[in-house]
């Protein structure tokens, strides 16, 4: 099985797959520092184009739940507990394909 592997820094998202060796697959930059605050999280711009990039991977790549890790680096580490969590519910959301009507990203 092909695992899935993204790598959310304060910039850019790389996009890896691993079967026997590990493969980048893409890049794509979203200024994430643009009106970040550890406290309210990423600016409302900036997480509707990451979920509408996760829609467009997740159909590109048949990610689900199951094969895809993701590891936030960067800014993302200095998010306040609360929208830590915020992000992880939202990763959970969009890659838990039992779920209807996904509004993960209307947080």
């Amino acid at each position: 099985m092909i695992k899935y592997y993204i790598d959310l820094g304060s910039s850019t998202i790389k996009v890896y797959s691993y079967s026997n060796e590990l493969k980048l697959l893409e890049e794509h930059s979203v200024y994430f520092k643009n009106n970040f605050d550890s406290e309210k999280g990423i600016s409302k711009e900036n997480k509707d184009e990451l979920c509408k990039y996760f829609e467009t991977l997740k159909k590109k790549y048949d990610l689900k739940y199951y094969n895809t890790n993701i590891y936030v680096t960067g800014i993302f580490r200095k998010l306040s507990e609360e929208r830590k969590t915020e992000l992880v519910k939202l990763f959970n959301d969009k890659f838990d394909h039992g779920r209807k009507n996904n509004r993960a990203c209307n947080i």
